[in-house]
């Protein structure tokens, strides 16, 4: 039996502790989220002093308890948004000055009665 030969530019082995289902690039960093509950963000930046490798410079823990199935990046590179599995939709803010992210909020769209 013959094995299939794939060609690849760079993978990262265990990147996260489930199958991925959703990335977002921005100019600077990759967010990835996988079936566990923390979305991951890898440096992708030229700039000086900057680590690329295959560790995470930053993990979210507990963005969403039962796993990130999408993320999008706004344009601009420093807001994102990730969706759960819960149904649960959050905001995130880069820090331009440190490049972390952290919470900007949740979105609701949950139908309510007066």
């Amino acid at each position: 039996m013959q094995s299939k030969q794939y060609l690849t530019t760079h993978t990262i082995d265990d990147a996260h502790p489930t199958d991925i289902f959703a990335l977002a690039p921005t100019q600077s960093a990759l967010l990835t989220g996988s079936g566990a509950s923390a979305i991951h963000v890898y440096n992708t930046s030229n700039k000086p002093n900057a680590t690329q490798d295959s560790e995470p410079s930053q993990i979210i823990e507990g963005a969403h308890a039962l796993g990130t199935h999408h993320l999008a990046a706004a344009k601009s590179g420093h807001t994102a948004v990730s969706v759960g599995f819960g149904g649960e939709v959050k905001v995130w803010q880069a820090d331009p000055a440190t490049g972390g992210w952290q919470g900007g909020g949740t979105i609701d769209d949950r139908l309510r009665t007066p």
